[in-house]
């Protein structure tokens, strides 16, 4: 746990939200309730170029059906986001889930982001893209 709050903390300082304070307290308390209820976490990482943190919990109008959420994530190369979002379905599929829940709008490189999820298959969902597994 405290490696996936470390993760966060940098995330965070990296992130458009760098100028407001990192609240650890409460990301502890968030991934600790999240381990608790969803059985933990996936850490994806199919080279060194890049990862993934994931949790696989049931969509919040149907119960019966599981989502896959991306909860970090990052990576060096474009060729590297390419390879996780393949490893990320493929390990959501795995874990019974119906769609893979990727973050990009509200990104550092969101535009970018978002035309690579288009050409993955990637569905925009908000401020996120769907991916179905």
């Amino acid at each position: 746990m405290n490696g996936l709050l470390a993760l966060a903390e940098w995330m965070h300082a990296q992130s458009v939200w760098k100028d407001v304070p990192f609240d650890a307290e409460r990301v502890s308390e968030i991934l600790n309730a999240a381990q608790a209820e969803q059985g933990g976490f996936d850490l994806i990482a199919p080279d060194a170029n890049g990862f993934m943190v994931m949790a696989t919990v049931p969509s919040h109008f149907n119960r019966d059906h599981k989502l896959a959420l991306e909860l970090a994530w990052g990576s060096r190369t474009p060729g590297g986001s390419r390879e996780l979002i393949e490893a990320a379905r493929t390990k959501a599929g795995e874990r019974g889930a119906r769609a893979l829940i990727v973050g990009a709008e509200i990104d550092n490189h969101g535009a970018a982001l978002g035309r690579l999820y288009r050409q993955l298959g990637g569905v925009p969902h908000g401020l996120s893209y769907r991916f179905t597994v």
